[in-house]
């Protein structure tokens, strides 16, 4: 099925606006998130810990019942794929996560490969714009971690990098797992 704002230029701007601006949050708040974090770990540190930790199930959780009333999607196949991405994120929050500002890393960077996917849908060859999601989320987490290598307050962490890679990859399952069910718009 071909999207209609396909052609659309308005459309291609506002999608890569959206796209620059994340990105740009993210590196913007790199300096910033040290002080805040501190700020507010001392004032509420078992409600952070604990919003960092089930942040992404309730996501999921959202995204199933938004399938499931809003879109009317009754695919078993699609709820699969999404509980298995979901099993996935937990057992690396679990798994890798040793504090709750690594948890953030997740929600971060699966966030970007969508708003990357619906960028880059308009224009790329649709044979490999997964590859382009997956590269570009992995260039921007790893420059991500490179900014912060050279900053005084933040370091370098090989595992961040990882763990931002990881969560692009899973964001990207989340929009395959959708176009494989035929749940969205894209060109034939």
């Amino acid at each position: 099925m071909i999207c209609p704002a396909r052609n659309n230029n308005s459309t291609m701007k506002t999608r890569w606006a959206a796209v620059i601006a994340y990105i740009l949050f993210i590196f913007i708040s790199l300096p910033l998130f040290p002080a805040l974090w501190r700020l507010a770990y001392r004032h509420i540190p078992v409600l952070l810990h604990s919003v960092t930790l089930y942040l992404l199930p309730c996501t999921f959780l959202c995204l199933f019942c938004l399938c499931i009333w809003h879109f009317k999607i009754r695919s078993i196949l699609l709820y699969a794929q999404l509980a298995t991405i979901a099993a996935a994120f937990i057992a690396v929050q679990i798994f890798m996560c040793d504090y709750p500002a690594e948890r953030l890393h997740l929600t971060e960077y699966v966030v970007l490969p969508v708003l990357l996917y619906r960028a880059l849908s308009l224009t790329a060859d649709q044979k490999r714009v997964f590859l382009y999601v997956i590269l570009l989320s992995a260039a921007t987490g790893l420059l991500d971690e490179l900014i912060q290598g050279l900053l005084p307050n933040r370091y370098y962490e090989f595992k961040d990098a990882g763990l931002n890679w990881i969560a692009s990859l899973l964001g990207t399952g989340i929009i395959a797992a959708f176009i494989r069910n035929g749940k969205t718009k894209r060109k034939a």
